[in-house]
């Protein structure tokens, strides 16, 4: 028996017309992935063409969100969008606003693809109007939207949801009902009566959860924000609004301490840090500042001047009614300013450190610019860290961000600019999953994520802290007593009771009454329903099965987009990165 003869492996070859015809199959997708859609606006297809966000995303931007629910669903609403249809039996675009409130459910897992989203469908006389970059909060049984603008560009103007300038409604309040899913308007109270309250764009809102308090933080005035003001005006709007949803009282607080009297702010984020028995703090970080007194004619849009993040951030103690500057540093680089990004706040309980992540936006200096990467500002250490994103090549601006366990979402987003380019191409997916703990975009989405822990660059720095690492230290005695204070004893409303008592004026009566019913009646099903099971248990001997949990892995987005075997099945439709 002769021994098998080893030889040397040679790569097979493709001839040369194989070689050729993949080459050509190559180049036609590259150029098919570039090429813009033939775009219409929304008069200019069939009636009967429907389009919607979840089946027919191209992108979308300038929308709101928010968590409801304990953090178990997130509401969006408004903004502005491209759609990919069919006209003609041709791929193309129609370029109308989100008219449709949609509810992303977050307590089962799913891939980014197939992202579990309910929409619902405005009515574009009597529901809440479609509005660009306002305000939105939550009292527990509804959302309520305010603010924004009423976006007037061309193709987008011709939205059955568009609003001609004569007809641009007075500051209003809107309220989403989380169990019937209609919307009606809110009876407010300003207080003092002669205050004078009017919509803003571009601020920032957060609520103070269980608190009965809401807040709308700068923002700027336009033509596109009243019927009043005069055409191609815009000009820096300085206050907050605080909102109390179960009185219906809302106020215009004065900033005083913060920046200069003649300051406005605008686009960036306000946080809400539960500190200590107290209200806490508001953390602010605005990205733009522009004058109050000196207004813009040559266009609604605002373009104001750099406010850099890495020296300071502005703290609101709500018990007290006092803005402080706190004091920052950083490690590796200086955060680059950066304007239209998202932010999500993550608590790390093992270190009890307050993380806010900044992600994505565009350079103030140069708006064509995107923005790669995440920053992190770390409390109390008040440290800025920056983090590496493994294949971070997505580009986003105006989206919005959620920290859900230990994942960052990024719903929606654009393409980085001043102005819109109707010719961007198409996002990959409406929402994109970031992995806080371990870096690295995933391609599914888990409710049971565990919980957030700071990753390794942010530890190296700022593990333990329990102080500013500046040499500024603490901005006052005050701010230290809240970050270094116990909430262990402290007795706080829970989510039902705050629920319970927290809606709109139109809402109560015979809506009230019956839902207390309904609730008494789902009581003693419930209550029987445990006794069945109690019963039955002692009857059986049988174990609960383990369900496994698969977290998936990290991909880069191009990965998730080009290479499909690599990843679950996803819904069929063409990818494109956004690579600008």
């Amino acid at each position: 028996m002769t021994s098998p003869r080893y030889g040397r492996y040679r790569r097979p070859t493709l001839s040369m017309p194989v070689a050729l015809v993949f080459f050509l199959l190559a180049c036609s997708v590259l150029l098919a992935r570039g090429q813009s859609l033939p775009g219409y606006s929304p008069k200019e297809v069939p009636s009967s063409l429907s389009y919607t966000p979840k089946d027919n995303y191209c992108w979308l931007l300038a929308q709101t969100s928010i968590a409801v629910n304990n953090d178990t669903a997130i509401v969006i609403d408004g903004g502005m969008a491209k759609y990919k249809v069919q006209v003609d039996g041709k791929d193309a675009a129609v370029f109308d606003l989100n008219g449709y409130t949609m509810m992303l459910d977050l307590t089962k897992d799913f891939l980014i693809g197939s992202p579990p989203l309910q929409q619902i469908k405005k009515d574009p006389k009597t529901d809440a109007p479609v509005t660009n970059r306002g305000g939105i909060w939550e009292n527990g049984t509804h959302v309520l939207i305010q603010g924004g603008h009423f976006l007037d560009v061309l193709r987008w103007n011709e939205s059955v949801y568009y609003k001609p300038k004569a007809e641009i409604p007075p500051y209003e309040i809107w309220a989403f009902d989380l169990e019937t899913h209609k919307w009606s308007e809110v009876d407010f109270v300003i207080d003092p009566k002669d205050a004078i309250v009017e919509r803003a764009v571009s601020g920032a809102s957060v609520c103070v959860k269980n608190q009965d308090l809401c807040y709308y933080f700068g923002g700027y005035y336009s033509s596109r924000t009243s019927s009043e003001t005069p055409s191609n005006f815009s000009v820096g709007q300085r206050g907050m609004l605080e909102y109390q949803p179960e009185s219906q009282i809302i106020r215009n607080d004065s900033i005083m301490g913060y920046g200069q009297p003649n300051e406005g702010f605008e686009y960036g984020t306000l946080q809400h840090l539960p500190l200590g028995c107290t209200n806490g703090l508001l953390l602010s970080i605005m990205s733009e500042k522009s004058s109050i007194s000196e207004p813009n004619t040559t266009s609604d849009s605002i373009r104001g001047q750099e406010i850099p993040m890495s020296t300071s951030v502005m703290l609101y103690d709500i018990d007290k009614d006092e803005w402080h500057e706190q004091s920052t540093s950083f490690v590796n680089e200086q955060p680059d300013s950066r304007t239209r990004f998202c932010a999500g706040l993550a608590h790390d309980e093992e270190t009890n450190s307050w993380d806010l992540w900044i992600y994505g936006g565009q350079s103030v200096q140069d708006p064509n610019k995107g923005v790669q990467g995440a920053y992190v500002l770390t409390m109390p250490a008040f440290v800025w860290v920056s983090i590496t994103i493994p294949k971070d090549d997505i580009r986003l601006r105006s989206m919005t961000c959620h920290v859900v366990g230990s994942q960052l979402l990024v719903l929606g987003g654009g393409q980085p600019g001043f102005e819109v380019n109707q010719e961007a191409p198409c996002n990959d997916f409406f929402i994109n999953v970031l992995d806080m703990n371990n870096g690295g975009w995933r391609n599914k989405f888990s409710a049971d994520s565990g919980k957030y822990k700071q990753p390794t660059e942010i530890r190296a720095y700022a593990a333990n802290a329990t102080e500013p690492k500046s040499a500024d230290g603490w901005s006052s005695d005050r701010i230290r007593e809240l970050f270094q204070a116990s909430t262990k004893d402290c007795k706080r409303p829970t989510p039902a009771a705050s629920q319970e008592s927290s809606s709109p004026k139109q809402s109560w009566g015979a809506g009230r009454i019956a839902g207390v019913t309904i609730g008494c009646v789902a009581g003693v099903l419930l209550l029987a329903a445990i006794g069945y099971l109690i019963i039955r248990s002692m009857d059986s001997n049988t174990q609960a099965p383990v369900v496994a949990q698969n977290h998936g892995d990290n991909y880069s987005m191009q990965e998730m987009g080009t290479n499909r075997q690599a990843t679950p099945p996803q819904p069929d439709r063409e990818l494109i990165i956004e690579n600008k």
